[in-house]
């Protein structure tokens, strides 16, 4: 099903840029400790990545494996989404995330893949 601004203007819609703009939404997005959480109930938003260790191989782990699965469940249109932290070699932003899943344009598929590595500039 498309999503509204999908049937708006399907000719200037970019939905590469509309995934990628969703996930950045996910992952800026702020937790609450609530109920609905620690029940193991999954809430729109990451933890801060910021508050993680980037050395704690098992937190960052266990970071990418909760922003896959928000990403299946609040970006439908990325089809089997996989999250990887790619090293970098800026010490101050050791690792970047890399985003990958499948794109559905009717019977065809692509593989769409994008990094959330700190941009330069605003």
């Amino acid at each position: 099903m498309p999503f509204l601004f999908e049937r708006l203007d399907p000719a200037a819609f970019d939905l590469r840029s509309a995934i990628r703009a969703q996930v950045e939404r996910i992952v800026s997005a702020r937790l609450v400790d609530t109920a609905a959480e620690r029940a193991g109930e999954q809430e729109f938003g990451m933890p801060s990545i910021v508050d993680l260790n980037s050395g704690d191989s098992a937190a960052l782990a266990a970071y990418a494996r909760r922003l896959c699965r928000q990403i299946g469940l609040y970006e439908p249109r990325l089809l089997h989404p996989q999250v990887e932290l790619l090293p970098q070699t800026d010490a101050m932003m050791p690792n970047a995330l890399m985003i990958s899943g499948t794109l559905r344009s009717g019977a065809a598929e692509e593989r769409f893949a994008f990094s959330l590595a700190r941009r330069s500039g605003p």
